[in-house]
């Protein structure tokens, strides 16, 4: 009986494993929209972003990923899969069989993508314009219309 309670509370980690799995990936994925002006959820995201296509580019696998791995190997090895979290649950359910190489550049893909949204929304905000080197849109500066570096001062006889 106890290992039958065991196999259940084991079988039960692991599901849950997988919904904390599957909410990190829905905010890796739809953070931007949910992050909106506030810096630290960006930090977040963007960390996030960046842990995993790090993890991606190094041949890392996600610990959720892992960790769920086990409990089904140790509870339920009828449940026990290979590969990765996306390819389980997003590439079964959609009947696809989706690469590694493809997953890994979709992930260093967002982060590039959701840095570059960040970035064009600081700077409007920040009242910069599309200029490149973060000059707000306003008249040249030419000889005739500059200051001097003096401030402006008339020097008197």
């Amino acid at each position: 009986m106890d290992r039958i309670i065991w196999e259940n509370i084991g079988k039960l980690a692991a599901d849950l494993v997988v919904l904390v799995h599957a909410c990190w990936v829905m905010f890796l994925l739809c953070g931007a929209l949910v992050a909106g002006q506030r810096a630290w959820v960006q930090g977040l995201h963007l960390a996030g972003l960046g842990l995993n296509a790090g993890m991606d580019l190094v041949g890392f696998e996600c610990p959720l990923t892992v960790l769920e791995r086990t409990l089904r190997l140790r509870f339920d090895p009828y449940g026990w899969y290979a590969g990765s979290f996306l390819q389980q649950y997003l590439g079964t359910s959609l009947g696809l069989t989706l690469p590694v190489e493809l997953l890994r550049w979709l992930g260093v893909g967002l982060l590039v993508g959701t840095w570059a949204l960040y970035r064009s929304r600081a700077r409007a905000v920040a009242g910069l314009g599309g200029n490149a080197r973060g000059v707000a849109d306003c008249p040249v500066t030419t000889a005739k219309n500059a200051i001097p570096p003096d401030g402006g001062r008339l020097e008197s006889d």
